[in-house]
C-alpha cells in the first residue's frame, strides 16, 4: 500500500513540479530564459522530504520482517555472507529453546534480533541502510545458553549460562555461576546497577604471542587522549607510533571502564587449554593501580568488551 502512495506522489506531483505548463502561476522571463516560480521549487522540495519520510516507512528495518527461521538465516547470508544454523536443543534443563528473538535489546527504537545460532549472539540494527552488526555472547572458546530476559528496566537483561571450562591440572570440569548481561558500550557486558565514573589517568595493554599469528602490541592511553603503539609482530604497522583519540572514543573507553567496576576484576584469568594468546593490563585510576592477567582473553564480558575497543582503536588511529 505505501509503496503505491509514494508511487502516486511521484506520478502526480513530480510531473506538475516538472512540467512549466502546469505550473499554476505566473512564469516570468529574464534575458530570454523562462523561470520556474518558487511555489514550484517549494513544492518539489516538500515531495522530495514526504518521499523520504514514505520511504523509511516502506521499507523501514529488514529486521522487522523477518518472521521464519527460514528468513533469518536468509537475513544472515545476505547481510554479512555467511552461513549459520540454529542449536538443535538446550544444552542444560533450564534454557530457552529458541531459535531467533526479536527485540530492542539497546532501547533505540530500533528493533534487534536475537539468534541461538552456532553461537548465541544478537544482530544490532545501528540505524541507517544495512547498517547493522553482530555482538557475540558465546564464542569459539565457551558458547552461553538463554535462560531468561528481564525486560522491566531501563534496557533489557538477558540471563546466561557459559558452558562449562576444564581444569587440565586438577582434571575437572569447572562450572560457572549464570551472567546477566546488557547491550550496552557496543556490546554484551554484565549488567552495573550502580556504575560509579572513575578519575582514569592510564591504560596499557601487552598482549602475548600463540601458536600462530596472533598480533604483538603495547598500547598505552592517558587522561589527555593520547595514544602510544609499539606494534611488534603480525600488526598491520611495526615500530613505535602516537596518536590523539577522537573525544568520542576516549569517552566511551573511559565510560566502559567505570561501568565494568574494575574493583571486582580478578587479578588472574585463565582457561583450561593451551597455545592461546594472553592479555596483561593495568589500569591506574582513583589513585590506584589495576594490573589483570588474563591467558585466552576469556576473563569476563566486560575485559572482552575492553579488549574488542582497544583492538579497535590499535587498528582505526591515525598513527604518526
Amino acid at each position: 500500500m505505501t509503496r503505491h502512495l509514494i508511487f502516486y506522489f511521484i506520478l502526480i506531483f513530480g510531473s506538475g513540479c516538472t512540467s512549466i505548463k502546469k505550473v499554476p502561476f505566473k512564469i516570468k522571463k529574464k534575458n530570454g530564459v523562462l523561470l520556474q516560480c518558487p511555489s514550484a521549487l517549494f513544492i518539489r522540495s516538500s515531495v522530495f522530504v514526504l518521499l523520504l519520510l514514505f520511504s523509511s516507512i516502506c521499507f523501514g528495518n529488514k529486521i522487522d520482517d523477518l518472521k521464519t527461521p527460514e528468513d533469518v538465516l536468509k537475513f544472515i547470508k545476505r547481510t554479512f555472507d555467511k552461513q549459520d544454523r540454529f542449536q538443535t536443543k538446550p544444552r542444560t534443563p533450564n534454557a530457552i529453546d529458541f531459535k531467533f528473538i526479536k527485540l530492542d535489546l539497546n532501547k533505540d527504537g530500533l528493533t534487534d534480533v536475537l539468534i541461538n545460532g552456532t553461537y548465541l549472539y544478537a544482530i544490532i540494527d545501528n540505524g541507517g541502510r544495512n547498517n547493522f552488526e553482530e555482538n557475540y555472547i558465546g564464542g569459539r572458546h565457551f558458547n552461553c545458553e538463554l535462560l531468561s530476559i528481564d525486560s522491566s528496566g531501563k534496557l533489557p537483561l538477558l540471563i546466561v549460562q557459559k558452558d562449562d571450562d576444564y581444569d587440565n591440572d586438577l582434571g575437572k570440569d569447572i562450572k560457572f555461576n549464570p551472567d546477566t548481561l546488557v547491550n550496552n558500550y557496543g556490546g554484551f557486558i554484565e549488567y552495573n546497577s550502580s556504575p560509579k565514573q572513575i578519575d582514569f589517568n592510564e591504560i596499557k595493554i601487552m598482549t602475548s604471542p600463540c601458536f600462530g599469528t596472533c598480533p604483538t602490541f603495547e598500547l598505552t592511553i592517558t587522561k589527555n587522549r593520547q595514544a602510544i603503539l609499539n606494534a611488534k609482530q603480525y600488526n598491520r604497522l611495526t615500530g613505535i607510533y602516537k596518536s590523539v583519540m577522537d573525544d568520542k572514543i576516549f569517552s566511551d573507553l573511559v565510560g566502559l571502564l567505570s561501568y565494568i567496576n574494575i574493583d571486582s576484576l580478578k587479578n588472574n584469568y585463565q582457561i583450561g587449554w593451551t597455545d592461546n594468546p594472553s592479555i596483561d593490563i593495568q589500569i591506574l585510576y582513583n589513585g590506584l593501580t589495576k594490573k589483570v592477567h588474563d591467558y585466552g582473553l576469556e576473563g569476563t564480558f566486560g575485559l572482552k568488551r575492553l579488549y574488542e575497543v582497544l583492538y579497535k582503536i590499535k587498528a582505526t588511529q591515525d598513527w604518526e
